[in-house]
C-alpha cells in the first residue's frame, strides 16, 4: 500500500487514498511514548462524507484509535 495523503486533521489523523487501489484510507495515529500510525479502509459512503463534512470522521477516527484494529476494525485494518 502507498498512503497519499489528500487531508490531514488537527486530531491526528489523515484521510486519503491508496495509491496502488484508489482505495479511500484512513490514517490514525496512536500517540503516547512511540507514536504510531495505523491504516484502515474507509468505505466509499464514509469517504464521500467526508468531503463534504470533515469533521465527520473525528469519532470513527477516535473508535479506530482506541481499538487499534483488534477488535472491531480488524476487516477494516490494512497495516499498522
Amino acid at each position: 500500500m502507498e498512503f497519499k495523503e489528500l487531508y490531514r486533521s488537527d486530531k491526528y489523523y489523515s484521510v486519503g487514498v491508496d495509491d496502488d487501489t484508489g482505495d479511500p484510507v484512513i490514517e490514525v495515529t496512536i500517540t503516547g511514548i512511540a507514536w504510531t500510525d495505523y491504516y484502515f479502509r474507509l468505505t466509499p459512503e464514509e469517504f464521500d462524507r467526508f468531503k463534504s463534512d470533515h469533521a465527520s470522521l473525528d469519532d470513527l477516527a477516535d473508535r479506530m484509535a482506541y481499538d487499534k484494529g483488534a477488535k472491531y476494525f480488524t476487516d477494516r485494518l490494512i497495516r499498522n
